[in-house]
């Protein structure tokens, strides 16, 4: 699994921040649809969970050699995990 992060280090979160207010005052000139996206994409990812909640449920359903690893100056996490045996 693969996606977005909030970064925590306060140097990337500025330019994080940046990218999207350029984003929003430029992006959504030349493309009309993604509006929705650069206006609430960063308070959606600020708030998600997505790796903490991934590796639980992983963990519950008996995954295993389970890793998480930062990318792109914390701006994008990525969960690999290898599936269960299946019962013969």
């Amino acid at each position: 699994m693969h996606d977005f992060t909030y970064p925590k280090n306060p140097l990337f979160l500025s330019i994080w921040q940046a990218y999207f207010k350029l984003l929003r005052g430029i992006g959504s000139r030349f493309y009309l649809e993604w509006q929705t996206v650069f206006y609430e994409l960063p308070a959606f990812i600020k708030q998600s969970r997505w790796i903490a909640e991934a590796l639980c449920l992983l963990k519950e359903n008996a995954f295993s050699d389970i890793t998480s690893e930062s990318l792109t100056f914390g701006t994008a996490g990525i969960i690999t995990a290898r599936k269960p045996q299946a019962l013969p």
